[in-house]
């Protein structure tokens, strides 16, 4: 027990003083590890902006090319349609055309031609 109640010797900065010199340059050394951190971390916001925006522009140039295509599917489809409603009407008039053409030589569908 004597030891633990034993009175330090000498004054209060020669005991403390090497210990607070200790956390000075353990507080400084923190201090350039976070500023060091942050510069990094500022950096790696930076790039990741640049990268948010890229990623915006190909997204927008998706949604175009998308839109695009769509467009032309649609366009497709209806000269599709309208194709199929051409040939209906060129297969009506072939036959009308046939009809005529065989009514005109005096072939009646009660009447043979000859």
């Amino acid at each position: 027990m004597a030891d633990l109640e034993a009175k330090p010797t000498g004054s209060f900065e020669q005991v403390i003083g090497p210990q607070m010199e200790i956390y000075a340059k353990e507080l400084r050394q923190h201090f350039l590890e976070e500023r060091r951190l942050r510069s990094e971390l500022e950096k790696e916001y930076c790039t990741l902006q640049q990268r948010i925006k890229e990623i915006e522009a190909l997204n927008r140039l998706f949604q175009q090319h998308l839109q695009n295509y769509f467009t032309a599917v649609q366009a497709h489809a209806e000269v599709a349609t309208k194709l199929e409603q051409i040939t209906q009407e060129v297969q009506a008039l072939t036959k009308l055309l046939q009809r005529t053409a065989l009514a005109s030589e005096g072939f009646t569908p009660t009447k043979p031609m000859g």
